[in-house]
């Protein structure tokens, strides 16, 4: 699947780039037994609409068809990465500063697998989240190599 990856990533890049976009995260995988490119696109300011989404779509479709890099059927998804979009890398978590977040862990920290709460601080090796025990606003530091997955989260 990987190889799928490698094969389309830079074309892919370069139509979105051309088109004053981002691309936030390209995935190839296997859905309830259906393939699927997954393409998530936004603009600089984060924003996406479905217009856009649509005109990225055909554009990717024309290079896809050209190219054939895929043996097997699959479905093209241009999308947003949406509300609560993953975090992956550093610069994800430096975008998400004072953003309302929840990180999974691999290990547990007092206790807990998961914590939701603002990040506050994102260092080299870390971030920081306060969150509220209870009644009480704490902060828990996290070292990135313990983090399973994370996402922006929206507070209810």
């Amino acid at each position: 699947m990987n190889q799928i990856i490698e094969k389309v990533k830079i074309p892919i890049q370069k139509i979105v780039e051309e088109n004053d976009l981002c691309l936030y995260n390209l995935e190839y995988l296997k859905e309830d037994g259906v393939y699927f490119l997954r393409v998530s696109i936004e603009r600089k300011d984060k924003t996406m609409d479905f217009d856009t989404c649509s005109k990225i779509s055909e554009k990717i479709s024309s290079f896809l068809d050209e190219v054939d890099p895929i043996e097997h059927a699959y479905i093209l998804e241009v999308c947003s990465p949406g509300a609560e979009r993953p975090l992956k890398t550093k610069q994800d978590f430096d975008e998400a500063l004072n953003q309302y977040v929840e990180v999974h862990l691999k290990q547990p920290i007092e206790k807990k697998d998961a914590f939701k709460g603002y990040l506050i601080a994102v260092e080299a090796a870390s971030i920081t989240i306060a969150y509220k025990d209870k009644t009480r606003d704490k902060t828990i530091q996290i070292n990135f190599e313990n983090i399973a997955e994370a996402n922006l989260a929206v507070k209810i």
